[in-house]
């Protein structure tokens, strides 16, 4: 069954509809300039409420990102940008859970992203998502077939997915994972409860 996260969760209410719709994680984001984005203390509070099940997401080299995973009790890291790959390392040495994001794109060389995923620490999981050259993720972009990478073990499907594609796309690339932000919106970080619960459903019946 594929595992599901929703990612982008900003009140402890969707924490609930998420997870008792089958979620098996919840993105809290703590990425400046995002409309999802929480301060740290609601991020606490989230990842309280999931107990166990969220995992944080950042952009750059935020230095308190794998101790915040810690001392709040998240499942793991999810970490973009600039000195994404040192904070993968180092939250997997510290046990957590690490999604590690590689973007998408036209010119995407995918031998080269093979080699990048090779490279990763054991246990880390990549993550596809569009490309965008601001955005870092919540594009709403689905991610061209042709452009992933052939790579062994679990992966996890982002961008542009929502209750209506997933099912579909699970079935032709079958990924391990799928993720999903933007598409489970009625604006733009504003999470529709309706569509997170389609969505899971959707994506573990496929």
């Amino acid at each position: 069954m594929t595992w599901v996260k929703v990612c982008g969760l900003t009140a402890p209410g969707l924490v609930d509809v998420a997870l008792d719709a089958g979620a098996d994680a919840v993105g809290v984001v703590l990425a400046e300039g995002s409309p999802r984005r929480v301060d740290r203390r609601t991020a606490a509070a989230l990842v309280e409420r999931a107990a166990g099940r969220a995992i944080l997401v950042a952009t750059e080299a935020d230095e308190r990102l794998v101790d915040d995973a810690v001392t709040w009790g998240a499942l793991g890291i999810q970490p973009h940008g600039t000195g994404g790959r040192d904070l993968a390392v180092a939250g997997a040495s510290a046990g957590l859970f690490v999604l590690a994001p590689f973007a998408v794109g036209p010119r995407t060389d995918t031998a080269s992203v093979a080699r990048d995923v090779g490279e990763l620490p054991e246990g880390v999981v990549p993550l596809f998502d569009a490309y965008d050259p601001v955005l870092a993720g919540g594009t709403g972009r689905l991610v061209d077939p042709g452009r992933l990478p052939r790579i062994p073990g679990r992966w996890v499907l982002a961008g542009g997915l929502d209750p209506r594609n997933v099912a579909d796309r699970i079935r032709r690339l079958d990924p391990w994972g799928v993720d999903a932000s933007s598409g489970l919106e009625s604006s733009p970080g504003v999470k529709d409860p309706d569509a997170i619960v389609r969505f899971v459903e959707e994506a573990k019946s496929a």
